[in-house]
Protein backbone atom coordinates (compact mmCIF):
# COMPACT_ATOMS: atom_id res chain seq x y z
CA UNK A 1 0.00 0.00 0.00
CA UNK A 2 1.90 3.47 -0.94
CA UNK A 3 1.59 5.92 1.63
CA UNK A 4 1.05 9.15 1.28
CA UNK A 5 4.19 11.23 1.90
CA UNK A 6 3.85 14.38 4.45
CA UNK A 7 3.43 17.88 2.82
CA UNK A 8 6.31 19.84 3.86
CA UNK A 9 4.92 23.12 5.37
CA UNK A 10 5.08 26.38 2.72
CA UNK A 11 8.42 29.01 3.12
CA UNK A 12 9.11 32.36 1.62
CA UNK A 13 6.06 35.04 0.87
CA UNK A 14 4.09 32.33 0.39
CA UNK A 15 2.84 33.09 4.21
CA UNK A 16 2.12 36.23 2.80
CA UNK A 17 -1.25 35.76 1.48
CA UNK A 18 -3.63 36.22 4.07
CA UNK A 19 -5.82 32.72 3.28
CA UNK A 20 -2.73 30.59 4.27
CA UNK A 21 -1.41 33.41 7.18
CA UNK A 22 -4.99 32.69 9.17
CA UNK A 23 -3.21 28.83 8.69
CA UNK A 24 -0.18 30.12 10.80
CA UNK A 25 0.16 30.24 14.07
CA UNK A 26 0.75 32.54 17.18
CA UNK A 27 4.56 31.89 18.44
CA UNK A 28 4.79 32.32 22.42
CA UNK A 29 8.01 33.24 24.09
CA UNK A 30 6.92 33.22 27.85
CA UNK A 31 8.49 35.77 29.76
CA UNK A 32 10.55 37.41 27.04
CA UNK A 33 10.87 41.36 28.56
CA UNK A 34 12.34 41.55 32.22
CA UNK A 35 9.89 43.54 34.67
CA UNK A 36 12.36 46.49 34.18
CA UNK A 37 11.78 46.55 30.69
CA UNK A 38 8.29 46.57 31.16
CA UNK A 39 8.54 49.60 33.51
CA UNK A 40 10.05 51.01 30.94
CA UNK A 41 7.15 50.62 28.34
CA UNK A 42 4.61 52.11 32.01
CA UNK A 43 6.98 54.91 32.04
CA UNK A 44 6.96 56.07 28.87
CA UNK A 45 3.05 55.63 28.09
CA UNK A 46 2.47 58.13 30.92
CA UNK A 47 4.57 60.86 30.36
CA UNK A 48 3.22 60.55 26.47
CA UNK A 49 -0.04 61.20 28.40
CA UNK A 50 1.16 64.05 30.24
CA UNK A 51 2.81 64.97 26.97
CA UNK A 52 -0.72 65.09 24.84
CA UNK A 53 -2.99 66.10 27.66
CA UNK A 54 -4.04 69.05 25.66
CA UNK A 55 -4.06 67.71 22.52
CA UNK A 56 -7.84 66.88 20.77
CA UNK A 57 -8.18 63.46 19.95
CA UNK A 58 -4.75 62.29 21.37
CA UNK A 59 -6.57 59.83 23.51
CA UNK A 60 -10.18 58.95 23.27
CA UNK A 61 -12.52 58.78 19.93
CA UNK A 62 -11.61 55.84 17.63
CA UNK A 63 -8.33 55.35 19.12
CA UNK A 64 -9.50 55.45 23.09
CA UNK A 65 -7.28 53.40 24.78
CA UNK A 66 -4.51 53.56 22.07
CA UNK A 67 -1.25 55.56 22.33
CA UNK A 68 1.77 55.48 19.73
CA UNK A 69 4.72 55.56 21.73
CA UNK A 70 6.71 56.17 18.59
CA UNK A 71 5.27 59.74 18.80
CA UNK A 72 8.23 62.49 17.58
CA UNK A 73 10.51 59.43 17.72
CA UNK A 74 10.83 56.23 19.88
CA UNK A 75 12.24 57.11 23.57
CA UNK A 76 15.87 56.40 23.51
CA UNK A 77 14.79 54.80 26.99
CA UNK A 78 12.89 52.68 24.77
CA UNK A 79 15.10 51.74 21.72
CA UNK A 80 16.83 48.40 23.61
CA UNK A 81 13.27 46.79 24.49
CA UNK A 82 12.44 47.18 20.78
CA UNK A 83 15.65 46.23 19.33
CA UNK A 84 15.43 43.28 21.33
CA UNK A 85 11.75 42.41 19.77
CA UNK A 86 12.91 43.18 16.53
CA UNK A 87 15.81 40.88 16.89
CA UNK A 88 13.37 38.20 19.06
CA UNK A 89 11.07 38.44 15.67
CA UNK A 90 13.79 37.92 12.70
CA UNK A 91 14.75 34.79 14.68
CA UNK A 92 10.91 33.58 14.81
CA UNK A 93 10.72 34.27 11.03
CA UNK A 94 13.98 32.31 10.69
CA UNK A 95 12.83 29.39 12.58
CA UNK A 96 9.14 29.51 11.33
CA UNK A 97 8.16 31.06 7.89
CA UNK A 98 11.27 32.29 5.98
CA UNK A 99 9.90 35.37 4.46
CA UNK A 100 12.88 38.08 5.09
CA UNK A 101 15.02 34.78 3.38
CA UNK A 102 13.31 35.30 0.36
CA UNK A 103 11.97 38.98 0.60
CA UNK A 104 15.49 40.25 1.53
CA UNK A 105 16.30 43.58 3.73
CA UNK A 106 15.93 44.93 7.42
CA UNK A 107 12.73 45.37 9.24
CA UNK A 108 11.75 48.30 10.89
CA UNK A 109 9.22 49.13 13.49
CA UNK A 110 6.05 51.03 11.74
CA UNK A 111 3.96 51.72 15.01
CA UNK A 112 4.33 51.02 18.67
CA UNK A 113 1.36 50.91 20.32
CA UNK A 114 0.32 50.99 23.54
CA UNK A 115 -2.78 49.51 24.75
CA UNK A 116 -5.21 50.02 27.51
CA UNK A 117 -8.40 47.59 27.92
CA UNK A 118 -10.79 48.24 30.52
CA UNK A 119 -14.52 49.81 31.25
CA UNK A 120 -13.49 53.53 30.70
CA UNK A 121 -11.51 52.46 27.13
CA UNK A 122 -12.25 49.59 25.30
CA UNK A 123 -12.83 45.89 26.49
CA UNK A 124 -12.33 44.01 23.19
CA UNK A 125 -10.94 44.79 19.61
CA UNK A 126 -12.52 43.27 16.75
CA UNK A 127 -11.32 40.63 14.07
CA UNK A 128 -9.00 42.64 11.82
CA UNK A 129 -5.52 41.83 10.41
CA UNK A 130 -2.64 44.27 10.22
CA UNK A 131 -2.10 45.52 6.66
CA UNK A 132 0.63 46.27 5.45
CA UNK A 133 3.02 45.07 7.32
CA UNK A 134 5.09 41.41 7.67
CA UNK A 135 5.17 40.90 11.42
CA UNK A 136 3.67 41.97 14.43
CA UNK A 137 5.00 41.17 18.09
CA UNK A 138 1.98 41.80 21.22
CA UNK A 139 3.84 41.60 24.75
CA UNK A 140 1.63 41.35 28.09
CA UNK A 141 2.58 44.00 30.54
CA UNK A 142 -0.68 42.78 32.84
CA UNK A 143 0.15 41.15 35.96
CA UNK A 144 -1.57 37.73 36.09
CA UNK A 145 -4.75 38.34 37.42
CA UNK A 146 -5.35 41.89 36.68
CA UNK A 147 -7.74 40.86 34.32
CA UNK A 148 -10.28 38.53 33.23
CA UNK A 149 -11.32 37.94 29.45
CA UNK A 150 -9.68 39.45 26.45
CA UNK A 151 -8.02 36.41 25.27
CA UNK A 152 -6.11 36.72 22.16
CA UNK A 153 -8.03 34.88 19.03
CA UNK A 154 -7.30 33.70 15.53
CA UNK A 155 -11.36 34.38 14.35
CA UNK A 156 -13.75 36.03 15.58
CA UNK A 157 -15.04 35.58 19.06
CA UNK A 158 -18.46 33.76 19.34
CA UNK A 159 -20.16 33.45 22.83
CA UNK A 160 -19.46 29.46 23.85
CA UNK A 161 -17.48 28.90 20.54
CA UNK A 162 -14.19 26.64 20.99
CA UNK A 163 -11.42 28.63 19.45
CA UNK A 164 -9.49 25.77 17.67
CA UNK A 165 -6.49 28.30 16.30
CA UNK A 166 -5.71 30.11 19.48
CA UNK A 167 -2.26 30.97 21.08
CA UNK A 168 -1.42 29.44 23.85
CA UNK A 169 -1.78 31.54 27.17
CA UNK A 170 -0.68 35.10 26.88
CA UNK A 171 0.55 35.46 30.30
CA UNK A 172 2.40 38.44 32.19
CA UNK A 173 5.85 39.40 30.37
CA UNK A 174 5.09 36.88 27.37
CA UNK A 175 5.81 38.02 24.12
CA UNK A 176 3.53 36.87 21.07
CA UNK A 177 5.18 36.87 17.29
CA UNK A 178 2.60 36.48 14.38
CA UNK A 179 2.32 37.44 10.84
CA UNK A 180 0.81 40.44 10.28
CA UNK A 181 -1.69 39.22 7.53
CA UNK A 182 -3.29 36.62 9.85
CA UNK A 183 -6.42 37.30 11.76
CA UNK A 184 -7.04 38.24 14.99
CA UNK A 185 -8.94 39.85 17.75
CA UNK A 186 -9.27 40.52 21.04
CA UNK A 187 -12.28 38.91 23.53
CA UNK A 188 -14.45 41.27 25.50
CA UNK A 189 -13.09 41.44 28.83
CA UNK A 190 -15.03 41.08 31.68
CA UNK A 191 -13.24 42.68 34.62
CA UNK A 192 -9.85 44.86 34.90
CA UNK A 193 -7.00 46.14 33.31
CA UNK A 194 -5.21 44.16 30.09
CA UNK A 195 -2.50 46.42 29.08
CA UNK A 196 -0.73 45.04 25.80
CA UNK A 197 2.21 46.71 24.06
CA UNK A 198 1.77 45.95 20.21
CA UNK A 199 4.62 46.46 17.64
CA UNK A 200 3.89 46.11 13.95
CA UNK A 201 7.59 45.10 11.60
CA UNK A 202 7.58 46.47 7.91
CA UNK A 203 9.85 47.56 5.73
CA UNK A 204 9.32 51.12 5.18
CA UNK A 205 11.53 53.03 7.54
CA UNK A 206 10.42 53.45 11.69
CA UNK A 207 7.50 55.86 12.23
CA UNK A 208 7.86 59.14 14.41
CA UNK A 209 4.18 60.24 13.81
CA UNK A 210 1.63 59.86 16.19
CA UNK A 211 -0.56 57.10 14.29
CA UNK A 212 -0.27 54.42 12.28
CA UNK A 213 1.69 55.02 8.67
CA UNK A 214 -0.04 53.88 5.82
CA UNK A 215 3.16 54.95 3.09
CA UNK A 216 2.67 58.13 1.93
CA UNK A 217 2.84 60.99 4.77
CA UNK A 218 1.29 63.99 4.77
CA UNK A 219 1.96 64.93 8.42
CA UNK A 220 5.62 66.72 8.71
CA UNK A 221 6.25 65.16 11.87
CA UNK A 222 6.97 61.75 9.71
CA UNK A 223 8.34 60.85 6.77
CA UNK A 224 7.58 57.25 5.89
CA UNK A 225 3.69 56.69 5.94
CA UNK A 226 0.16 58.43 6.19
CA UNK A 227 -2.11 58.59 9.20
CA UNK A 228 -4.29 55.62 9.74
CA UNK A 229 -7.63 55.82 7.35
CA UNK A 230 -5.79 57.75 4.51
CA UNK A 231 -4.89 55.18 1.94
CA UNK A 232 -1.91 55.47 -0.57
CA UNK A 233 -3.19 55.19 -4.19
CA UNK A 234 -1.57 51.88 -4.56
CA UNK A 235 -2.44 50.16 -1.37
CA UNK A 236 -4.20 47.33 -2.66
CA UNK A 237 -3.26 46.96 -6.12
CA UNK A 238 -0.46 44.57 -7.69
CA UNK A 239 -0.51 44.35 -10.95
CA UNK A 240 1.96 46.39 -13.33
CA UNK A 241 -0.34 48.90 -14.08
CA UNK A 242 -4.25 49.22 -13.31
CA UNK A 243 -7.17 51.59 -12.28
CA UNK A 244 -7.40 52.72 -8.65
CA UNK A 245 -10.56 53.36 -7.64
CA UNK A 246 -11.51 55.68 -4.46
CA UNK A 247 -14.40 56.79 -3.00
CA UNK A 248 -15.41 60.47 -3.21
CA UNK A 249 -18.76 61.06 -1.73
CA UNK A 250 -21.56 59.77 -3.35
CA UNK A 251 -18.91 59.13 -6.97
CA UNK A 252 -16.30 57.78 -7.77
CA UNK A 253 -12.08 59.14 -9.33
CA UNK A 254 -9.88 56.41 -11.19
CA UNK A 255 -6.82 57.52 -11.28
CA UNK A 256 -3.90 55.50 -13.23
CA UNK A 257 -1.01 54.73 -11.16
CA UNK A 258 2.43 53.69 -13.15
CA UNK A 259 4.54 50.28 -12.40
CA UNK A 260 7.19 52.98 -11.34
CA UNK A 261 5.17 54.21 -8.70
CA UNK A 262 3.59 51.06 -7.79
CA UNK A 263 7.12 49.49 -6.88
CA UNK A 264 8.18 52.65 -4.75
CA UNK A 265 4.65 52.18 -2.29
CA UNK A 266 5.13 48.06 -2.27
CA UNK A 267 3.49 46.50 0.07
CA UNK A 268 3.68 43.09 1.25
CA UNK A 269 0.72 42.11 -0.86
CA UNK A 270 2.16 43.64 -3.97
CA UNK A 271 5.17 41.88 -3.26
CA UNK A 272 3.07 38.51 -2.99
CA UNK A 273 1.40 39.37 -6.66
CA UNK A 274 4.47 40.59 -8.17
CA UNK A 275 6.83 37.88 -7.47
CA UNK A 276 4.34 35.56 -8.47
CA UNK A 277 3.78 37.23 -11.64
CA UNK A 278 7.61 37.10 -12.80
CA UNK A 279 8.08 33.49 -11.39
CA UNK A 280 5.05 32.78 -13.84
CA UNK A 281 6.89 34.43 -16.92
CA UNK A 282 9.52 32.15 -16.39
Amino acid sequence: MKTMEAVPPPRGVAWLDPELARQSQFIRIPRFLAQPEAQLLLDAAERHKERHENTPGWYGGDQLGKLYLQDGGLPAVLEPVVARISKLVRRVDREHWGVLSEVGGEIEPRCVEFHEYSEATKTECPVHVDTGSLFTADVMLSPSGQFEGGEMLGRQWQPGARHLDSPPPFEHLDCLVFLSHKAHCVAPMTRGLRVVLVIEFWQRGACSGNHRCMGQCVQPACTTGQPEGRQPIAERHCKRQRTSTRSTGSQESRVHVSYTHLRAHETPEHLVCRLLLEKKKK
